[in-house]
């Protein structure tokens, strides 16, 4: 492999994964902790996740230029 070649590729690349890893957690456990603590149905789930989603869209379109 020609990346072991690079000591500084390969801590970025792994520091992407964790990045990545604790990126992925919060919209993956958060169907399971919202319908069964709060008893939300699909659709109210979806709507949760599309509002972030929006305001994600916002954040990064006005906020961050």
């Amino acid at each position: 492999m020609q990346i072991k070649k690079y000591p500084v590729v390969m801590g970025l690349a792994f520091a992407c994964f964790l990045y990545m890893i604790g990126h992925m957690f919060l919209p993956s456990t958060w169907t399971y902790c919202t319908m069964e603590k709060f008893d939300w149905s699909e659709s109210q789930l979806a709507l949760s996740l599309g509002f972030a989603g929006v305001f994600i869209i916002l954040v990064q379109a006005f906020l961050i230029r």
